[in-house]
């Protein structure tokens, strides 16, 4: 039997006994294995086992130290960078698979703080550096399960907006990537991608730290982007922009976090919405 399907048998007892172990000295050795096998294009092995395993023995078993190590792992060349690029290649699972569990271990951070601010500051720019380089914007792939990258990565962003160690600056330095990914996306997204993204913007807004005045301007700004090269090209951009903009809107009512985006969000959206083909593609 191969190490993937040993790790998968034994991960699967686990899973059947609620995530816990009899013996403690198990848990480390068989967390190396599975930030080995994130990547794995078994999705029962790498979504509901690995990922999930690793998520739950975050809150069970994993002390500081070593939570800051797997953070840092998933972070690395191997993980979050790997094969970054590409582009329907497999390479994808590992990065999206390393973005949720950075998502993970942040919910774990929240509530049993275990980095430093200047831990917190490096994640986010790891996050900000890899989300503009990733091109692999697949969603269910047959066979082989969700790639979902540009989602998990929203998950990851999501976490960060909520950890007090972030300024002013850094947020808004996570809205310019956020737009830039809508904005640039030469694929109209059709698997949530848009509330994904739209997550850490409000849980940006519900901290308060942003001025009403940024975020109208952030908004304002997706009304004004450079034409692509062709008229397709042009209609998918706008389309992302208007799912992603509805999804900000209606998720900010249902937050009650409305009056920070109204009236300048209904604006944006309606000039986008009215805006006619350029005639510079006739």
């Amino acid at each position: 039997m191969s190490t993937e399907n040993t790790l998968k048998e034994r991960l699967s007892y686990i899973a059947q006994n609620g995530y816990r172990v009899s013996d403690k000295a198990e848990v480390w050795p068989l967390a190396i294995q599975m930030m080995q096998y994130m990547g794995s294009l078994d999705p029962e092995l790498r979504d509901r086992l690995i990922w999930e395993t690793l998520a739950r023995w975050a809150e069970l078993y994993f002390d500081s130290e070593q939570l800051g190590i797997l953070l840092n792992t998933a972070l690395d060349d191997e993980h979050l960078f790997y094969g970054l690029g590409e582009q329907d290649t497999d390479s994808v699972f590992m990065r999206s698979f390393a973005s949720l569990t950075i998502a993970a271990f942040l919910e774990t951070h929240q509530t049993h703080p275990f980095l430093t601010d200047q831990a917190v500051e490096e994640t986010l720019r790891k996050m900000l550096s890899y989300l503009p380089q990733e091109r692999d914007l697949r969603g269910l792939v047959p066979v082989k399960g969700w790639a979902h990258a540009i989602a998990h990565a929203g998950d990851a962003l999501d976490a960060l907006a909520m950890c007090s160690e972030l300024g002013e600056e850094s947020l808004l330095d996570m809205l310019q990537v956020i737009r830039d990914t809508i904005v640039s996306a030469p694929t109209v997204f059709v698997d949530e991608e848009d509330e994904r993204l739209a997550n850490p913007i409000l849980s940006a807004v519900q901290r308060q730290v942003l001025t009403q005045t940024e975020i109208a301007e952030w908004i304002a700004s997706f009304a004004s982007f450079e034409l692509p090269p062709t008229w397709p090209e042009w209609v998918r951009k706008k389309t992302n922009i208007k799912h992603f903009l509805r999804s900000l809107y209606f998720r900010s009512r249902y937050q009650e976090v409305s009056e920070s985006f109204e009236p300048v969000l209904g604006e944006t959206l309606q000039e986008i919405s009215e805006r006619q083909i350029p005639a510079t593609y006739f």
